[in-house]
């Protein structure tokens, strides 16, 4: 079995805005989700598009399954970082080597 992610790697903490209802003015209601001993990683991606090539700037989040204090984001979700709010885009389990248990999950956030 692989080790987890060290804590001291995991240096940062965020917050999760969970989408928990939707009222009658067709506002979402959130609610909060501390994540804690995670990663923040910002990542430039080239996009090849009908027009050409753009790039993106995006960020991925580390979450740990042993080390880190979390809620699992979901898509759409709402991450915050810092003074800003990124979109959860996509969430990609990775799993140990030999067995079908998660080792880590990255967010793909935007």
């Amino acid at each position: 079995m692989s080790r987890p992610i060290p804590v001291k790697m995991l240096m940062h903490n965020a917050v999760l805005l969970h989408k928990s209802s939707i009222d009658r003015d067709r506002n979402a209601a959130y609610t909060e989700h501390q994540l804690e001993h995670v990663r923040v990683f910002p990542v430039s991606r080239t996009l090849r598009t009908s027009t050409g090539e753009t790039k993106a700037d995006a960020v991925t989040l580390f979450i740990d399954r042993v080390n880190s204090v979390y809620t699992l984001p979901e898509e759409l979700d709402i991450v915050r970082f810092g003074r800003k709010e990124f979109a959860v885009r996509e969430v990609v389990p990775y799993y140990t080597q030999g067995d079908d248990t998660v080792h880590h999950w990255e967010v793909i956030l935007e």
